[in-house]
């Protein structure tokens, strides 16, 4: 047992508050950190979310929790993770996970995952003095935040350009495959070495370690490689068809454009 000495000192390292002193949240894919509780939230609170799975086949995803008001999640203070396994091997984005996050009136936080459909989950509580911050510490965090404000809308942005990116060549390389014998062999294996390309350069380019115009110009040399095969798709006397594509290279232009 702790000593009466070591006992109040973690007593007084424990910030006892009817709101949340700091913003909750996941880490993602992308680098960033999804709030799902505001800093100045009153407790207790709770949050639903569905997220969907960010890869092909994608049988687990690791959950890791923090508190903090930066926006790259490695920044603030993780409190904890934990892993859901067993989600059933499908394509990237077909399997939905609704996660669940919590905090109760002394602070204690609970957050659960589970598979929509299988309904494999898992879940995990942290305790109000468990790797949770000092007021010191947290005064300290929220100074940052305002500190580094520039930086994290950067760092927000190039997070944004990097997921336009990915999400396009996933699109593309979907829409390709769909695209029957309208694609011819050449065409589609183009496609593929592209997307595959595209894969490799992500992995070695996250968001903080690339400039945002530089997620730009792979955008634009995806573009140039699969405009010509879109249109050939979607080239047909159907008036929807037409103004489905025109909608759509017209989204991806304001995409761009930012």
């Amino acid at each position: 047992m702790a000593g009466k000495g070591e006992g109040d000192e973690k007593v007084r390292n424990v910030v006892v508050s009817d709101v949340t002193p700091l913003s909750l949240g996941i880490g993602m894919n992308d680098g960033q950190m999804s709030v799902y509780i505001p800093r100045n939230t009153p407790m207790p609170a709770r949050k639903e979310k569905i997220i969907k799975t960010v890869k092909d086949n994608q049988t687990s995803a690791m959950f890791a929790i923090y508190e903090g008001e930066r926006s790259k999640a490695t920044e603030n203070n993780m409190v904890g993770q934990f892993w859901l396994k067993g989600i059933p091997a499908a394509p990237r984005g077909a399997a939905e996970i609704k996660v669940c996050f919590g905090i109760d009136e002394n602070g204690v936080i609970n957050v659960s995952a589970e598979h929509l459909g299988r309904g494999v989950k898992n879940s995990i509580t942290i305790a109000n003095d468990k790797g949770r911050l000092s007021k010191k510490e947290i005064e300290r965090m929220i100074g940052d935040a305002e500190k580094y404000k520039r930086e994290d809308e950067e760092y927000r942005r190039k997070a944004y350009m990097r997921n336009v990116l990915e999400n396009y060549a996933y699109d593309m390389r979907d829409t390709t495959r769909s695209g029957g014998g309208r694609i011819g062999a050449g065409e589609k294996e183009k496609i593929e070495k592209a997307f595959a390309s595209t894969m490799i350069w992500l992995r070695l380019h996250k968001a903080a370690e690339a400039e945002a115009e530089c997620f730009n110009e792979k955008i634009k040399e995806l573009r140039r490689i699969y405009l010509p095969i879109v249109v050939k798709i979607y080239l047909s006397p159907s008036k929807q068809k037409f103004v489905t594509i025109k909608k759509w290279i017209k989204s991806l232009s304001k995409c761009l454009a930012k």
